[in-house]
């Protein structure tokens, strides 16, 4: 029975390195995915960028026509269209390679470019720290693994103690014959005790027990693995939503002093 119970403990310890493979493939093609639609966004900012320099060209060019400017600004005005130009450029190369990586993840040929068509959007976090800790406990494929790893090296101590003790076989036999008097039925009972075997009993029983210790201790270092993965991934969302809203303050403030510019503009 232990052994039998060593051999279900394994198939649950490959089912959970299954959903870990998973998981992992499911998380690198999502993360490839994201960078595909955040690469865009950058594009788009990078050419809002191009625009407001191409517009500040135009206004300094204009106001050194008309006597009120140096040539300095306009020559300024210009780099940074220059510069604006060549960030777009890096922009879309970045996209380019962001699509390459995403097929590569999927298996996808990479000589059909593909065009996701989603939005890149900011999800609002609906759990919290200790919530996600017990979810990845409780469900991530790695600790499933490690811990039917460890019940398979339990039962496999158990397997090796029980050879101690007395093994007894049942066995029966049935003759046929068409003779009345030769046929019949015999059963029988053999008790096995082991007295002496050399140490190997011994020797299965102390290596199964290391090999449960070393069960026991990977269970402890993945136990810190999955909890340090859900904790730093908690810092990078929070950083990021963090960013985000710097980010929305700055393109109000962008939008604001872009809005006085023009005004001025105009008025001259």
């Amino acid at each position: 029975l232990a052994r039998a119970g060593s051999a279900t403990w394994q198939a649950r310890a490959a089912a959970g390195d299954l959903a870990e493979a998973r998981a992992d493939l499911n998380l690198h093609v999502t993360e490839a995915y994201d960078r595909v639609l955040l690469s865009r966004q950058m594009i788009f900012a990078q050419e809002a960028k191009l625009t407001a320099a191409q517009e500040l060209v135009r206004t300094t060019q204009a106001m050194f026509d008309a006597g009120k400017g140096i040539d300095a600004s306009v020559q300024r005005s210009r780099a940074e269209f220059s510069q604006a130009q060549r960030a777009v450029t890096i922009a879309r190369n970045d996209e380019a390679k962001a699509i390459l990586d995403l097929e590569a993840a999927m298996g996808a040929d990479l000589s059909s470019p593909i065009d996701p068509s989603d939005a890149l959007t900011v999800s609002a976090i609906t759990t919290n720290l200790a919530d996600s800790l017990a979810k990845a406990k409780a469900s991530r494929g790695m600790l499933l693994a490690v811990r039917a790893r460890r019940e398979a090296a339990a039962s496999n101590v158990r397997a090796a103690q029980g050879q101690r003790m007395p093994q007894l076989y049942g066995a029966v036999m049935g003759d046929a014959t068409n003779r009345r008097d030769m046929g019949g039925v015999s059963a029988g009972l053999t008790l096995s005790l082991p007295l002496f075997d050399g140490g190997r009993i011994s020797a299965e029983v102390s290596q199964a027990r290391s090999m449960k210790a070393k069960a026991e201790a990977g269970l402890k270092q993945a136990e810190l693995t999955v909890e340090k993965d859900v904790r730093q991934a908690w810092l990078d969302v929070q950083s990021a939503q963090a960013n985000v809203t710097s980010a929305e303050a700055a393109v109000k403030s962008a939008q604001a002093a872009y809005d006085v510019t023009a005004l001025r503009g105009r008025d001259r």
